[in-house]
């Protein structure tokens, strides 16, 4: 089914000649990456929990406020606690893997520790993910890690916002985004490499185009997936999918990707 023009609504935004997509997510994106403008949308100003999705905006100000070329510490924290994999206390790893390992396999703890090794603290730090947001943003944060406390969510925000954290992510650091877009990382760990780190999201390398991914799923939030996609050479676009299913927000992408490939003009269409 096709709309003769175009339409903008909460449901969905229609371009002229642009068939219906219909996926599980309750909220999804589609931006150029190289001018920002948005292409294709639905509910995409609505805030939603992000889980760890939560980990991209962790990253990001840690890598603005620190070196990453440095190495740091892997801290205790508690006879009982159970570390993440590759992860003890005691072991040094250079800053940037463990930005890395954060955003691969989606590490709580790589989260917990970046905040903490943060000279103003966690909490100060969890403070200046607010701010550096802006006022205008739906973006919030309460966790490193985008795991709710209680009755308090982890981080909350619309796939529209989303999408602008990440691209200012990936256009200042992208070495440290394009890490995600393997199957696996490498990392180095008291001076020696350590292979097979997975990526949480399973179908990263089904798609030649993905420069990088992250997933993200609580509960409350639902399965979310964020991707850069350069569908073109040079035409990188950011798609956020939020409040799909756990297993849904891997077919949505799926899904989301061919949509584009197949509707590439018709997204790219301009009404005078």
């Amino acid at each position: 089914m096709e709309r003769s023009n175009k339409i903008k609504s909460e449901k969905q935004t229609y371009i002229k000649s642009l068939p219906e997509l219909t996926l599980e997510a309750e909220s999804y994106i589609v931006v150029d990456g190289n001018t920002g403008k948005v292409l294709l949308g639905k509910d995409e100003n609505t805030s939603r929990p992000l889980a760890s999705l939560t980990k991209i905006q962790t990253a990001y100000l840690f890598a603005k406020r620190n070196d990453i070329h440095s190495t740091i510490t892997i801290p205790n924290l508690g006879p009982k606690h159970v570390y993440d994999f590759t992860l003890k206390s005691g072991d040094k790893w250079n800053t940037d893997d463990l930005i890395k390992f954060m955003l691969i396999i989606s590490s709580n703890d790589a989260a917990e520790i970046l905040a903490r090794s943060e000279p103003l603290g966690r909490k100060q730090f969890i403070e200046l993910m607010n701010e550096r947001v802006g006022s205008s943003s739906s973006l919030f944060f309460t966790t490193p890690d985008g795991l709710d406390e209680g009755e308090n969510i982890g981080g909350q925000g619309s796939a529209l916002d989303m999408s602008k954290l990440l691209r200012k992510f990936y256009l200042e650091f992208p070495a440290l985004f394009e890490a995600t877009s393997k199957t696996d990382l490498t990392v180095t760990i008291n001076g020696q490499k350590y292979t097979g780190i997975p990526n949480t999201n399973r179908d990263v390398e089904l798609y030649r185009g993905i420069i990088g991914s992250k997933t993200g799923f609580t509960d409350r939030a639902g399965g979310n997936l964020a991707v850069i996609y350069d569908e073109s050479l040079g035409n990188p676009l950011i798609l956020v999918l939020l409040g799909s299913t756990k297993e849904g927000r891997f077919k949505d992408m799926k899904k989301l990707i061919s949509y584009i490939n197949e509707n590439r003009n018709a997204l790219y269409f301009e009404e005078e």
